[in-house]
């Protein structure tokens, strides 16, 4: 049920994604980044995998977005690749499904400063549904942003959290739900809803008059 919001590395750039990425980072281009994990380098800790690598082998982090979609969203989540010290632009971070390669969008503007950078979600398609989703990651990502890396939240920031990723999870099922009914499909099945409310209206009326 949830795989509208299932990401995927794209297969190649499309004007869709090429539009989102200006969003992102103006006058920057999307490439394709091989992965190559290193050493004792962590899923999801990309940033500190980089500065660890650094420190041994020399080179440079490259700060940007890595570029995933679903059938429901773009989404540029915050990322370090390790420039080698003879040009080489490599992913050394491990990914969860084994990925090969990322599509990598540069960003000089933006640098890790220790703390999480929040995300650039885009919907696909016109759906108050996802935008409202869209919605609750932002405001999840508020709350993570305000904390050092493994440093537990308040309380309240934790019920936030917790009602949020509820309210989000809720809204997946939704959509995920009536996501293959097009606009066609939508009208009439209103339709068919108000004349089948219609028929049941007269045949009560019906019922009434005979009983009369």
């Amino acid at each position: 049920m949830l795989s509208v919001f299932t990401e995927t590395m794209p297969t190649h750039v499309t004007e869709e994604i090429e539009k989102f990425c200006e969003e992102v980072a103006p006058g920057q281009m999307p490439v394709y980044v091989p992965v190559a994990p290193e050493g004792e380098a962590e899923i999801d800790k990309c940033h500190v995998n980089v500065d660890e690598h650094v420190k041994s082998h020399g080179g440079t982090p490259i700060y940007g977005w890595i570029i995933w979609q679903s059938p429901a969203l773009l989404h540029a989540l915050f990322h370090c690749n390790w420039l080698s010290p003879s040009g080489e632009l490599i992913d050394i971070t491990p990914k969860v499904d084994g990925e090969t390669k990322i599509l990598f969008l540069p960003d000089p503007a933006n640098q890790w400063k220790g703390r999480y950078v929040p995300s650039r979600r885009k919907a696909r398609r016109t759906d108050p549904v996802i935008a409202r989703f869209v919605s609750l990651n932002d405001q999840m990502d508020k709350i993570r942003v305000k904390y050092l890396p493994g440093q537990p939240f308040s309380s309240s920031d934790a019920r936030s959290s917790m009602a949020l990723m509820f309210e989000s999870a809720s809204l997946a099922l939704a959509v995920s739900g009536s996501w293959n009914s097009t606009p066609g499909d939508r009208s009439r099945t209103v339709a068919d809803r108000r004349a089948r409310r219609k028929a049941e209206r007269n045949r009560r009326k019906q019922q009434r008059r005979r009983g009369a």
